[in-house]
């Protein structure tokens, strides 16, 4: 079936020496060879690409681990700094009032006529 395909049956009937025969069949083993190292050359190429592709995706992910622990270290150094915040709002307030009540009770005494 092979010689047949490729004429190789021709050739050993017409009575062709051995060294023509011989040429034919490294003729057609550079061809086999020659499409095996196409072949092999995009197989290495897409492998490679793959490699890439999957080396991206593990980056991203990686990078995206980070971004997300950043972000929350920033939102918990804006909580820290809201509380603090509303502390001394609370603080301020407080005095505030302190000092109205101290104002108002200044003013009652103060007033002619007491």
């Amino acid at each position: 079936m092979f010689m047949k395909n490729f004429g190789v049956a021709n050739l050993l009937e017409s009575g062709v020496c051995c060294c023509a025969w011989y040429f034919v069949v490294l003729q057609l083993v550079r061809n086999l060879l020659s499409h095996v190292d196409q072949h092999s050359q995009t197989i290495e190429t897409a492998k490679l690409q793959a490699i890439g592709t999957r080396n991206m995706a593990f980056t991203e992910v990686e990078t995206r681990s980070e971004k997300l622990r950043e972000q929350r270290n920033v939102i918990a150094d804006k909580q820290e700094q809201l509380e603090r915040l509303n502390a001394e709002l609370k603080s301020l307030v407080m005095v505030k009032q302190e000092q109205e009540v101290l104002i108002a009770h200044l003013s009652d005494s103060s007033l002619p006529g007491q």
